[in-house]
């Protein structure tokens, strides 16, 4: 039956609690989709009906014909790193060859785009939640597959720096993570470039997400943060083929100003010990000083770790 997913939590400035998601309203595939909310203003006791918001615009990607709904995710919750502090996220669109069959002359694959909730402060009804989708499509983040006419860029994750930057990190199915960085407050992004340790060294990493948190708070800007890959790859199976998920590993980052990727990670052990099955869906939450990551353990239970 339909299914609401992906979930996307705010907490307005004057206490309203929202929540919006990808409700599927066909037997379609995971990731078809409207945007539906509620809200509520005693803490999460009571809700508002379900409502849609249509204020996404449809993008190249989508189907031309109007038969399939968007295909979108948006796999972190927004975070205020938007113009004068609005909620923001990334936001992947797929099309997939099933897609393609049903309404040919699309290319296949994913992209990055970033969505600006525009008005979340001011306490709207859940159809009058303006959001801006900020590099829609032919500025949207993109990254070929070797060796295939197809595209892979999934799952962004953000970060502002100190000088007002923003930081996004990206699994793709081109052997490693890729970064790619905003001046402009996420309207346009450089060429998305593969993540490299201070010798230059690329971290390997499978089509598996990568997430990546300020250490002193989502939206901190305070120049450390921290990643997690598996900083392994197998060049036997195919660009398509599915790649273990084994270990994950805790990259440590720092603010470089001078430098071209302008967060210099460094590997320091082991987070996640498993050699299979690590497909770190994550949240992070700073409280009271106690920094934690909560993640699906095999995708069916729930883990708080606390990050030092």
């Amino acid at each position: 039956r339909p299914r609401g997913v992906w979930q996307q939590p705010m907490l307005a400035k004057g206490g309203r609690l929202y929540c919006l998601w990808n409700q599927q309203a066909s037997k379609e595939a995971l990731h078809h989709g409207l945007v539906y909310g509620r809200y509520s203003d005693d803490a999460g006791e009571t809700w508002s009906e379900p409502e849609e918001n249509k204020s996404i615009p449809r993008q190249p990607m989508d189907d031309p014909k109007g038969v399939q709904l968007p295909n979108w995710c948006n796999w972190q919750r927004p975070i205020r790193v938007g113009e004068g502090g609005r909620f923001m996220t990334g936001c992947t669109r797929h099309v997939k060859p099933v897609d393609v069959e049903t309404s040919p002359g699309r290319p296949i694959g994913s992209w990055v785009e970033f969505w600006q909730y525009e008005n979340i402060d001011a306490n709207p009804e859940i159809r009058d939640i303006r959001i801006t989708v900020l590099n829609g499509g032919e500025k949207s983040l993109s990254i070929p597959i070797p060796g295939t006419d197809r595209f892979c860029c999934e799952e962004a994750s953000l970060v502002k720096l100190p000088d007002g930057r923003l930081f996004a990190l990206v699994r793709s199915r081109a052997r490693h993570p890729f970064w790619s960085v905003s001046a402009d407050g996420g309207r346009t992004w450089t060429a998305p470039k593969p993540l490299r340790d201070r010798s230059g060294r690329a971290f390997l990493h499978p089509n598996s997400p990568c997430p990546m948190y300020d250490l002193d708070g989502c939206a901190a800007g305070s120049g450390t943060c921290f990643a997690l890959v598996h900083d392994a790859y197998d060049d036997s199976i195919p660009p398509l083929g599915l790649q273990k998920r084994g270990p994950l590993y805790f990259l440590r980052g720092t603010f470089d100003p001078k430098g071209e990727q302008p967060v210099a990670f460094e590997k320091e052990g082991v987070f996640l010990p498993l050699e299979t099955d690590n497909s770190c869906y994550s949240s992070y939450t700073v409280a009271d000083g106690e920094r934690v990551l909560w993640f699906g353990l095999r995708k069916h239970e729930l883990v708080g770790r606390r990050v030092e």
